[in-house]
C-alpha cells in the first residue's frame, strides 16, 4: 500500500465526508461521519449509567477499514475513539478495567498501523502525544500501557 503525505490523507478524509459512504459488495453502506458519530454517541456525557460498547465501535471501524481499504482513515476512527474515551475516562474519575482494557488495543493497533507507514505516524503523531497527556492523571496502568506502546514505534528514533 502506498504511503500517504499529510495532503493525500486530507484528500481522502473530503472524500469520504463528501461521498459520506463507501458500497459494500452486499449493498450496505459503511459510512465514515456515521461510525464517528456513533463513537461519540458512546462516549456522551450524557449517556448515564451505561458503559460504552466498544465492541460494537470496534466491528463497526473494522467494517469501515475492510470496505474501503483505506488504513489512515481506519486509524483516524481508532485515534478517534481513544481519544473520546480518554476524556470519558477523566471525567468519569476513571473508567472500569473493560473499557480502558478495549481502548489500550485500539492505541495498539494503532501503534502497529503506524509502525508500517512512516507517513501516517508522522500525520497522526500529535494526536498520540495528546492522548499521553490527557491519560497521564488516570490509575490503573492505562497511561503506562498507552506510553509503552507509543515508545514501541520505531519512527519516533528517525523523529529525534
Amino acid at each position: 500500500m502506498a504511503k500517504l503525505n499529510a495532503s493525500k490523507l486530507k484528500e481522502r478524509l473530503a472524500f469520504h465526508k463528501q461521498k459520506n459512504s463507501v458500497p459494500l459488495s452486499e449493498g450496505k453502506k459503511v459510512n465514515y461521519e456515521k461510525v464517528k458519530e456513533m463513537v461519540e454517541d458512546e462516549f456522551a456525557p450524557g449517556k448515564g449509567e451505561t458503559k460504552p460498547h466498544l465492541s460494537k465501535v470496534k466491528k463497526e471501524i473494522e467494517k469501515f477499514s475492510k470496505a474501503t481499504d483505506e488504513r489512515a482513515l481506519a486509524v483516524d476512527l481508532m485515534i478517534f475513539c481513544v481519544e473520546k474515551g480518554t476524556r470519558y475516562a477523566k471525567a468519569a474519575g476513571d473508567a472500569d478495567e473493560e473499557v480502558t482494557s478495549r481502548l489500550i488495543r485500539l492505541f495498539a493497533k494503532t501503534a502497529e498501523e503506524c509502525e508500517k507507514d512512516e507517513a501516517l505516524f508522522h500525520q497522526v503523531d500529535k494526536r498520540l502525544q495528546r492522548i499521553l497527556q490527557e491519560a497521564a492523571p488516570l490509575k490503573g496502568g492505562y497511561p503506562e500501557a498507552l506510553t509503552d506502546l507509543y515508545y514501541s514505534i520505531s519512527w519516533l528514533e528517525d523523529a529525534e
